[in-house]
């Protein structure tokens, strides 16, 4: 993923790819979407995917999608890795 886009459309999906590189196994990485007024859209875990044999690093993946649409306004998306915050970013929903 080499998009780093922070401006939507309300039928666009929202996708979070998370690059990691020496993660504890059974690491979880946990997404949380929220809206401009604080209210959560969605909030994901899962397990940070397992590098393979050849590189240490891995990449997790994430998305929201809402087929009606999402309101316009602003977003943020944190990341949390095993319950600590690693980051957010900011982006907007545009008409």
């Amino acid at each position: 993923v080499t998009d780093t886009t922070s401006v939507f459309a309300p039928k666009d999906t929202f996708y979070l790819a998370v690059v990691s590189e020496n993660t504890a196994p059974g690491a979880m990485a946990t997404a949380k979407w929220t809206f401009q007024t604080g209210q959560t859209v969605d909030s994901t875990t899962q397990a940070i995917a397992t590098p393979d044999a050849a590189s240490p690093v891995s990449v997790t993946e994430f998305h929201i999608v809402k087929p009606s649409g999402w309101p316009v306004g602003k977003y943020k998306v944190e990341l949390m890795i095993d319950g600590a915050s690693r980051g957010s970013r900011d982006f907007e929903v545009k008409k």
